[in-house]
């Protein structure tokens, strides 16, 4: 069967550097490490090529991770929502596309979707970013002719409805509570838990039964305050029916320091024999 990789007209371009569109694909094989107990792609892994491509995006544009550390700078996200049609296997190549927005008061967003060498979409994702002073810890000003090497596209962005705003425990049956305490291997180059630590927690924290003969369809995460190392972190886990359809359950970790709330990151999963 031809490779979908290798026979797309805009895939020379596309992997060399910004389409004239404003899209950048990167490419990736699933690993050993990177599938689950049922041999599926970590949903959070699936994040973690998202993040990646961002980065190649941004390396493209002119502005590698040595140029924000010389710079002061660093690229904070606000938020993930993802869709998961199918997680792949080990040994699956996986190209992943991203585009972004012209930015809205100093916040950017980011759209992601993901397809197998044969053209099938594995999932998408939608995310909004700002940029920071890494030193002062504050917002910071994204310049015209900064956002402008990203080449902002026309490309529609994926779930514009999504509001990144903490979700309430309201309405759902609270389970259970799992602490623990921030390491070195969660801090990343900005000197603070990598977002997608936070996705790892709240999916460890859920009921075995998920991670049994349950498949993750859908996550949305939203980051409020930053975890740095030794923090002693506890997650709650909340769970009820989704509203979407009977099938379908939402699972809730909230993230915290005491009554502190860092993150919040809601699991839409459904039965694997349903």
């Amino acid at each position: 069967m031809e490779n979908k990789f290798d026979s797309d007209v805009d895939n020379s371009t596309v992997f060399r550097g910004i389409a004239s569109d404003g899209t950048v694909a990167k490419k990736f094989e699933v690993g050993y490490s990177d599938v689950d107990k049922n041999l599926r792609l970590r949903p959070y892994t699936a994040l973690d090529f998202c993040q990646n491509t961002a980065v190649f995006h941004s390396d493209l544009a002119g502005f590698d991770l040595d140029y924000f550390i010389e710079n002061e700078r660093a690229w904070i996200i606000k938020g993930w929502c993802a869709s998961f049609d199918h997680l792949p296997g080990e040994g699956t190549s996986v190209k992943v596309s991203t585009w972004t927005a012209p930015y809205k008061r100093l916040q950017a967003s980011r759209s992601f979707c993901a397809e197998d060498e044969n053209g099938n979409k594995l999932f998408e994702a939608a995310s909004r970013w700002f940029l920071m002073n890494s030193k002062r810890r504050r917002p910071t000003k994204i310049s015209d002719e900064f956002f402008g090497a990203y080449i902002p596209s026309e490309k529609p962005m994926l779930f514009p409805d999504f509001d990144y705003e903490i979700h309430s425990p309201m309405g759902y049956n609270f389970i259970s509570t799992a602490g623990i305490r921030v390491t070195m291997r969660d801090i990343d180059m900005n000197d603070h838990v990598n977002n997608i630590s936070y996705v790892i927690w709240g999916m460890d924290a859920l009921p075995d039964e998920v991670h049994d003969s349950m498949c993750v369809k859908h996550i949305e995460t939203v980051y409020l305050h930053e975890a740095t190392k030794d923090d002693d972190v506890f997650i709650d886990v909340y769970c009820k029916d989704s509203d979407v359809e009977p099938s379908l359950k939402d699972y809730l970790s909230i993230i915290r320091k005491k009554e502190h709330i860092f993150v919040s990151v809601k699991f839409t999963v459904k039965d694997n024999f349903k």
